[in-house]
């Protein structure tokens, strides 16, 4: 959602709403905890890739200990 301060009347006669301002408080809340979800589940997608590349260089290094 974008605001568009020059057309909206309250803010021009400085009356600002309350209301108005603890719903875009929220908003932006809720846009920092989604974005703070967003940062977590790519940390933990990371974390996955590089458990999994640790593991295939583990299990490459030990074939290549077999084959010698």
């Amino acid at each position: 959602m974008s605001l568009n301060l020059e057309d909206d009347e309250d803010i021009k006669d400085g009356t600002f709403d309350l209301i108005e301002s603890d719903e875009i408080e929220f908003e932006i809340e809720l846009e920092l905890e989604l974005e703070l979800e967003l940062e977590l589940e790519l940390e933990l997608e990371l974390e996955f890739f590089l458990v999994c590349k640790i593991f295939t260089n583990l299990v490459d290094d030990e074939f290549i200990d077999d084959e010698i």
